[in-house]
């Protein structure tokens, strides 16, 4: 014990001698003649099994002092006469003595210690101290300790102050047990076993209790939708009646039914009132409408499909371990196809046509300098023009003049490397012909606002900040290409005018759109690669609730009944155009023919002409050179008339 604990206890225990004339020293060891240390330990076991803290409530007192107690390392009350009977102080002795989780408080309202200690020898204490217990959560233990007989008819029998809590009471007339929160009504019953006082763990028996369900038609989930009016509980409600066979089913739905015969209860499902299914947070304080405000107004017991599980839900409802987890996608419009004009030049990239271009306007360069500098060198090197027409045509193979023995080697290097660039230009030349070009794929939020492309869907605007990061600059821009659908037929002719999305998620390997769309439409969609989204999906349930369901949840999940389910019924319901949007169709098929058409050789044609005008153009200034005074016809027949006369001549010398 430290100085300044002993200093404490000290001035405690002197000040009670002066003030009451004797101590009454919670440490003292006294004795009771209904309970025994060793009973109260063992009851204390089996109503906190693994506890890790513990609030104790106790008489309030004003002059309540704080005693540190130097094996547990902890604080406790001591009470003088009037505030404590003898008994109550030793039952709280012999707790903190006894007591093996790691600390307790005294008279704390918490959400953090699920158990909580009663001792008093007054049933009107004990309501008062219920007021500061979270009855309403069905983790929360209560041990009830009263030191005194208890009539059937006392207040401290009545089930409903305790709500949703597990309670144990033990008074000198007798030991209780209070029933399961999940069973209804719930009673006390007298146990004649300390051992009875421990609840069941494991799977839950609900004894045919009439459960109340919600949820809605959202495939894959649930493929309910026929209803019929009825009053439940005093109140219209929407009841789900399947008119075929095949509403029965979807993968929540399925799940739900197996929970419900695993622990057998019997159940009504019903549908959501209002526009949104879920419902929505208003003001952070109330939830209105939907499934989840149904939970909250405790209209209904359990509510499933597709409720995710994020801060929102949890704040209001209680909501199950997750059974699946959902990514959140767009369909974008497909890559559209297109020839370019220049097509001829896709073979090879830009940088390496800038490499020829450079290393050809450098050869030039070299051998026209080299026939000014060298006079062995062909004398028509001297003209650039010329010069870079030959480069070009030995370069394609396509003139081959004899080399003079001063630049043979450079020639020689330089058709070479020619010859390679002109094979690896061929052999692909004629497949990217045939195929055409794409435009670029929209694979995240940043390409998806850049192609200006809008979104929307039917009825209701969603919760945005629940489907994007709205602290991303592209993201925080999807709210504003948002359009309110008026009709499935609006929606389809948005699509097929090629700038709008579509929402949905991926369940399984299968895409749904989260408003139906047509399978011709469906064609002309792809799954953008990136979510925009992903949450995990569960069921919301009363307080009550959460454990049993849990407990089955987890156990279908890890045998693969859940998976099973979830591949069982895609496989089922789903056709083949909700899988094709994962196909991509802007490959190349090597299986198709396609005609050649003009676009493609769109810059051989302008090279052709261009060179057919240009080589026009220079016939034309050297016709001009040579024309003196002549007209332009007179000089086309000299010309004509020298060529004759010199072909004449040299066949005449060549017979000779």
């Amino acid at each position: 014990m430290d100085l300044r604990a002993c200093l404490v206890l000290v001035t405690q225990f002197w000040w009670g001698s002066l003030t009451l004339g004797k101590r009454y020293d919670i440490l003292q060891n006294n004795e009771i003649s209904w309970i025994s240390e060793e009973n109260l330990t063992v009851v204390v076991e089996y109503s906190f099994p693994e506890s890790r803290c513990c609030i104790v409530h106790v008489r309030k007192s004003k002059g309540t002092k704080i005693a540190y107690n130097v094996t547990k390392s902890r604080y406790f009350p001591i009470f003088n006469c009037a505030d404590a009977t003898r008994t109550e102080q030793t039952m709280l002795k012999w707790f903190s003595t006894n007591y093996r989780g790691q600390e307790y408080l005294t008279r704390r309202k918490t959400y953090v210690c699920a158990d909580h200690l009663l001792i008093s020898s007054n049933s009107s204490e004990l309501t008062n101290s219920l007021r500061s217990i979270p009855v309403a959560e069905a983790s929360t233990r209560i041990l009830v300790l009263i030191d005194s007989r208890l009539e059937v008819s006392s207040v401290i029998f009545n089930a409903s102050i305790y709500v949703n809590s597990n309670v144990n009471l033990l008074c000198r007339n007798g030991s209780y047990v209070l029933s399961e929160n999940y069973l209804e009504p719930r009673r006390f019953k007298i146990i004649s076993r300390f051992k009875e006082l421990q609840r069941k763990t494991g799977i839950a028996d609900f004894q045919g209790r009439a459960i109340q369900a919600s949820t809605y038609y959202s495939p894959p989930f649930s493929f309910l939708k026929s209803t019929v009016n009825k009053t439940i509980g005093g109140v219209s409600a929407a009841v789900f009646v399947p008119v075929q066979e095949k509403e029965i089913d979807g993968i929540e739905l399925n799940i739900f039914m197996i929970i419900a015969k695993t622990l057998n209860f019997t159940y009504t499902i019903r549908k959501p009132i209002g526009r949104y299914n879920h419902g929505r947070k208003y003001n952070d304080t109330v939830w209105i409408g939907g499934m989840v405000g149904q939970i909250v107004r405790k209209e209904v017991d359990l509510a499933f499909s597709n409720i995710w599980i994020n801060l929102d839900n949890s704040q209001f409802v209680n909501l199950t371990k997750p059974w699946t987890q959902v990514f959140l996608h767009f369909l974008v419009p497909r890559p559209k196809a297109f020839t370019s004009f220049w097509a001829l030049t896709r073979p090879l990239s830009p940088s390496v046509w800038f490499v020829i271009l450079g290393a050809l306007g450098l050869k030039t360069i070299y051998i026209y300098a080299k026939a000014k500098i060298n006079p062995l060198v062909p004398k028509r090197f001297r003209n650039v023009v010329v010069t870079f027409t030959e480069l070009l045509g030995r370069m394609l193979g396509t003139w081959l003049p004899p080399i003079a023995p001063q630049v043979r080697l450079q020639f020689i290097l330089w058709e070479l490397a020619g010859f390679l660039i002109v094979t690896i230009y061929c052999s692909s030349l004629a497949a990217r012909l045939t195929n055409p070009d794409f435009e670029q794929r929209i694979d995240t939020v940043r390409q998806f606002i850049e192609k200006k492309l809008t979104w929307g869907r039917e009825i209701t605007a969603p919760h945005f900040k629940e489907y994007f990061d709205l602290s991303d600059k592209w993201a925080k821009q999807m709210p504003s290409r948002f359009i309110l659908e008026k009709s499935s037929e609006d929606r389809m002719n948005r699509i097929f005018q090629g700038n709008y999305g579509v929402i949905g998620r991926i369940v399984g390997d299968v895409y749904y759109p989260e408003n139906s769309v047509t399978n011709e439409a469906l064609e002309v969609l792809r799954v953008m690669r990136n979510p925009v989204g992903q949450f995990y999906t569960g069921f919301a349930v009363q307080p009550w609730l959460l454990e049993p369901v849990n407990t089955v949840m987890m156990r279908l999940k890890e045998s693969g009944i859940i998976l099973y389910q979830m591949v069982h019924v895609v496989h089922r319901r789903t056709g083949t155009h909700l899988r094709e949007v994962f196909i991509e169709h802007d490959n190349i098929d090597f299986n198709k023919f396609i005609d050649l058409a003009i676009n493609p050789l769109g810059v051989g044609f302008a090279i052709l002409i261009f060179g057919l005008l240009l080589a026009t153009l220079v016939f034309y200034s050297e016709v001009r050179a040579v024309q003196g005074k002549a007209t332009f016809l007179e000089t086309l027949r000299g010309i004509r008339r020298r060529q004759m006369s010199e072909t004449y001549v040299t066949l005449r010398n060549e017979s000779m």
